[in-house]
């Protein structure tokens, strides 16, 4: 009794200043979840400042300061959901109950935090965050990313995930913890919660659109939509006075052509243009055709991200569709005629045989249809999948077991399956094969027992795409130069059965690269960035039958859109109404249209020699003089007004009538896409 008496004394007589505070259970977990927000911000403090966006000056640190306590207030709010449910768990008795509530709360903190840090990744390699759009279109493709990134980033894939598992688990301990804290702790954090909203306040009333939704956070990065581009009224009425109506088509028969030729048409992961003047050339096979062959000189992909580039060339129609990320479905109204459809009713038996899985953006809706007599990719692939030795533990051991079947198959072993199908075909010269060859994708692949001439090349520092070190470009660089110095002898093969066939000289042999790949020029790596040159102008060549057209090279810019409205014009057929390609031998392109909405959402017209990109997030406008400056160094676009002004608003224009189109179920339905804008 005189010890209890005494205690309480004690008690009574200590100063407040050392009295503990000990909330209510959900007090405490407020404050502790306050704390941790305060060390999130304080981290990401430290990653802005050692970004390039941050100067040094005085506005700069202002702003830091303020970007400090509002995304402290930011990461409160985030947890909430979780301290929401840790508070109910506290006053439920069922230990089953608990258990679920606690599973469902670790889940939400190692997703957000998944989604944060894969952002904050992005963000330190090349200045931005992720957007909605990219974060939509890694949910439609969940499974092929993951396949993607076991072969090209194994360690980082399974560290990342990991760190979120173990820092989810932490964070969920450490929001149950029932602690005690100083009394003057509580009052800490509540002014520190005021000064917070405050800020926040403060960053909504005077942060313009773009910066506060996609430059202060990477939360707020995946729910920002670029304003809204001021489009130009479109006359609904007279648009459709322009287009052609779907009840009248090119037909086409067997007839049509006396002496046909068989066409082989390669399509080049990431084939850069600029790849036949370096010395010595990676490509020496391909380029020696070009004394043989057309060779387009300023050849411009529609976009830098395969599943809007490829399909733009099978079906040559622009990518733009909608503000949102393509998903192509077989029966889309809109879907058209592709080339495969065109050679199928000349008689022709067609084949599309890729090296990579093409349920890659849904791209299969539109590739395997009863117009393509054989369809082959990965999926169908039943040997040995490519595999990066590189990149040899953890989940990639599923791929070796057959437990998952690996994205790509090595080109050499598509190229045995087209030539085992050719082979088979009762009429060698009346055969159309599309083939999509992938070892010159990132992380770029090198046959076994292939060359490696371009030194030093080997990977062996973490890689992971459009995210590997910056200094280490040359090594890339090199990697990527073997990658096609052995495919280049792959495709010299090729054309040796086909000589062996005897239809070498009689056929369509065309080469294009779906677009090109980045180094860091503009920052950015790989490709699916900013249209900038190393991204979008592709080598492209089609070397015609012996004696029938003389070889030259296009000096005047196409779109990828005009490959088959080109060879149709080679061999003297019309193309179809729903191709929006225009023939450079017998029609004029005044303009060159390009769309991307992948890493980065970007519009972009040339009307040579100058080139204007648009882009949405973050926002800017480019405006460069290729012939000048061919390394797009020089943003001429406030210097050039009577350049920059009619280009912006031709493109404006372009994508108004684009969106019109297809957004007009009475336009789709029932007419062909436009095919100019002049």
């Amino acid at each position: 009794m005189e010890m209890d008496l005494r205690e309480n004394e004690v008690r009574m007589n200590r100063s407040p200043r050392t009295a503990i505070y000990s909330p209510a259970p959900l007090a405490r977990t407020w404050i502790n979840s306050a704390i941790l927000a305060l060390l999130f911000s304080s981290v990401e403090t430290i990653v802005r400042v050692q970004s390039p966006v941050f100067g040094g000056s005085l506005a700069d640190s202002v702003q830091l300061s303020l970007l400090f306590l509002f995304g402290a207030t930011l990461w409160m709010a985030l947890q909430f959901p979780a301290v929401f449910l840790i508070s109910v768990r506290k006053n439920i008795q069922n230990r089953l109950s608990r258990g679920l509530l606690t599973v469902i709360s670790g889940l939400y903190l190692y997703f957000l935090f998944l989604l944060i840090s894969a952002s904050w990744c992005f963000y330190i390699n090349n200045g931005i965050y992720l957007s909605s759009g990219i974060l939509k279109f890694a949910l439609g493709n969940s499974a092929a990313l993951q396949l993607h990134f076991m072969q090209t980033g194994t360690s980082f894939f399974l560290i990342l995930n990991g760190a979120c598992a173990i820092l989810s688990i932490a964070i969920l301990s450490a929001l149950s913890a029932e602690l005690s804290w100083p009394g003057w702790m509580g009052r800490a954090i509540a002014i520190l919660t005021a000064i917070g909203l405050v800020a926040t306040a403060f960053c909504f009333l005077t942060f313009s659109h773009a910066f506060l939704w996609g430059n202060t956070h990477p939360a707020l990065a995946y729910r920002y939509k670029p304003e809204s581009v001021r489009l130009p009224a479109t006359d609904i009425s007279k648009l459709k006075s322009e287009l052609k109506e779907k009840t009248d088509d090119v037909a086409y028969s067997p007839s049509m052509i006396r002496n046909p030729h068989p066409v082989f048409v390669f399509m080049v992961e990431s084939m850069r243009r600029d790849l036949i003047h370096m010395n010595p050339c990676p490509v020496p096979f391909m380029k020696s055709l070009m004394k043989d062959s057309i060779f387009f000189d300023k050849a411009y992909a529609t976009a830098s991200h395969s599943n809007y580039a490829d399909l733009s060339v099978w079906y040559s129609q622009y990518p733009l569709r909608g503000g949102k990320s393509n998903h192509y479905r077989y029966r889309d109204p809109w879907r058209g005629a592709s080339i495969f459809n065109v050679f199928r009713q000349l008689g022709y038996r067609t084949a599309y045989i890729s090296s990579q899985n093409e349920r890659w953006g849904t791209m299969i809706n539109w590739l395997h249809v009863p117009e393509v007599n054989y369809y082959f990719d990965s999926e169908d692939y039943k040997g040995k999948t490519w595999l990066n030795k590189d990149d040899s533990a953890g989940l990639i051991s599923l791929i070796r077991q057959k437990i998952a079947t690996a994205g790509k198959v090595e080109d050499s072993a598509t190229l045995r399956t087209g030539e085992d199908w050719i082979g088979r075909q009762p009429d060698l010269n009346r055969v159309f094969v599309g083939f999509n060859l992938q070892n010159t994708h990132f992380s770029y692949v090198i046959p076994s027992g292939g060359e490696e001439p371009f030194q030093p090349g080997e990977l062996d520092f973490p890689t992971i795409y459009a995210m590997w070190p910056k200094n280490r470009a040359p090594v890339v660089r090199n990697r990527y130069y073997n990658a096609f110095f052995n495919l280049d002898k792959i495709i010299r093969g090729f054309t040796e059965f086909l000589k062996e066939k005897g239809i070498w000289d009689n056929c369509y042999f065309i080469i294009v690269g779906d677009s090109g790949e980045a180094f860091y020029e503009h920052g950015f790596a790989n490709h699916s960035g900013p249209m900038y040159d190393e991204e979008m102008r592709t080598f492209c060549l089609i070397k015609p039958p012996k004696g029938t057209v003389n070889a030259h090279v296009v000096q005047k810019p196409i779109s990828h859109i005009d490959i088959f409205p080109a060879l149709l014009d080679l061999m003297k057929l019309p193309s179809p109404y729903s191709f929006q390609g225009i023939s450079p031998f017998s029609g004029h392109r005044k303009f060159i249209y390009m769309h991307s909405n992948a890493l980065i959402q970007q519009d972009g017209i040339i009307q040579w020699p100058w080139k204007l990109l648009l882009t949405y997030y973050p926002h800017r406008v480019e405006l460069f003089n290729m012939e000048n400056d061919p390394l797009e160094k020089h943003n001429q676009y406030w210097e050039k007004p009577e350049k920059a002004t009619p280009l912006r608003l031709q493109l404006i224009q372009w994508r108004s009538r684009q969106l019109s189109y297809y957004n007009s179920p009475e336009l789709y339905k029932n007419y062909f896409p436009p095919k100019k804008c002049e």
